[in-house]
């Protein structure tokens, strides 16, 4: 991950790790936590710690919960990241005064991996999906988490080892049941190894559709799934969706994987129909832009069009530009511009 800005915190660092790292450099801030970058003193290697951010909104809240969720990531990494790695540098583990960071060897988002590579993201895609399912499972089934952040802002995966996993667990929301699926009925098959609960239905969905824009297939390639409201239709296209991961030389493996994670969670809930009917009306958006745009290149390179042809483009441009306007008045009544305006 490419450094974003230097900023110490000093009233969150823990007073060993300020010495021993003493350089560091902010890379990201979660709901909870920062997440810095560093050359370690002792090692004379770049590391990468996380430090409870102690003026979040849910850390001033509880302070007891935030710092044993802090931890409970921690241990998750330690205990399902490759062993052979030691990806948590136990020695460095702190809390001092309120003040919790551990440090780790280096890891990256998925979306700084994909900045930085201008082609196809290199990375094991069946290896990243088993892993995600598995966090997103245990989260649901053991720490009764849902609503969970699945994009590649969140996914991250260590530079020396081919594993992958879910950060910011303080955006998730308590699950209303408190009983473990048991039963199948209570679970979702994606393969005759790996089911998940029925409630991270939404999760998986989200998942499969980060898969295919990761295996580099773009929005005009699978967007027609969401634009389809027979269900029959739809798991046919499944087809279409798995022959085109064949022509990019995708194993039988992943295609079968990701196929059945978009078939098995086809409204599996009202929760997913929510999340497919918003995710619609934004595919629809950027495929109408992405068709704008190639026209307006057109002109730019002074392609023999007609007239009337160059006006039904500049027509097009005009009302794309008004249904953005629309929408950000709207964000602006209903308060979500605040939440746009941290994003950014």
């Amino acid at each position: 991950m490419e450094p974003i800005q230097i900023n110490p915190l000093d009233h969150n660092f823990p007073s060993k790790l300020k010495s021993a790292y003493p350089n560091y450099k902010l890379v990201s801030e979660c709901s909870y936590y920062s997440i810095f970058q560093a050359e370690s003193q002792t090692h004379g290697e770049i590391h990468t710690i996380r430090v409870l951010n102690l003026t979040s909104e849910s850390t001033q809240k509880n302070y007891d919960a935030a710092a044993t969720l802090f931890i409970q990531e921690a241990l998750y990494i330690a205990n399902h990241v490759n062993n052979r790695l030691e990806s948590v540098i136990v020695e460095s583990f702190e809390i001092d005064n309120k003040k919790i960071a551990f440090v780790t060897k280096p890891y990256q988002s998925l979306s700084s991996l994909k900045q930085k590579q201008s082609t196809r993201l290199s990375l094991d895609l069946e290896k990243l999906l088993k892993d995600i399912i598995a966090n997103v499972s245990f989260l649901h089934s053991s720490m009764k988490l849902g609503n969970l952040s699945i994009d590649a802002n969140n996914i991250y995966s260590f530079d020396d080892a081919n594993s992958y996993f879910l950060g910011d667990w303080g955006v998730a929301t308590p699950i209303q049941t408190i009983t473990t699926p048991r039963t199948s009925a209570e679970t979702i098959g994606l393969s005759s190894e790996i089911r998940v609960p029925r409630t991270a239905a939404q999760e998986i969905h989200k998942l499969a559709f980060l898969a295919l824009e990761l295996s580099g297939l773009s929005i005009e390639d699978y967007g027609e799934l969401l634009e389809i409201k027979d269900e029959f239709k739809y798991i046919n296209y499944l087809e279409v969706i798995a022959n085109k991961l064949d022509k990019l030389r995708y194993n039988k493996a992943l295609q079968n994987l990701i196929v059945r994670m978009l078939e098995e969670t086809y409204y599996a809930d009202a929760l997913t129909k929510k999340f497919i009917e918003k995710r619609s009306e934004s595919i629809k958006l950027q495929l109408r832009n992405s068709e704008i745009m190639r026209k307006s290149l057109l002109i730019k390179q002074e392609e023999h069009l007609s007239p009337k042809m160059i006006f039904e483009i500049y027509e097009q441009i005009f009302e794309a530009a008004k249904a953005e306007l629309a929408k950000a008045l709207t964000n602006t009544r209903t308060g979500n511009i605040f939440s746009i305006k941290a994003k950014n």
